[in-house]
């Protein structure tokens, strides 16, 4: 517990001083949180990784 609360800190942190830095909340700057509280290197997935859902019509969905 005391890990996953350091790296809330640590993230939170760091968004802090990137926000005040650049002046605005960029999206780079929420994956970077992410990435830090999560402890993973994952991004936005690009939109070919969406999944799509088509609901058929005749079938009544």
């Amino acid at each position: 517990m005391r890990k996953e609360v350091f790296r809330y800190r640590q993230a939170l942190w760091k968004g802090y001083h990137d926000i005040v830095q650049e002046k605005a909340l960029r999206v780079e700057t929420l994956i970077d949180i992410y990435k830090e509280i999560k402890q993973v290197n994952d991004g936005i997935r690009p939109p070919q990784t969406e999944t799509v859902i088509l609901l058929n019509e005749e079938a009544g969905n």
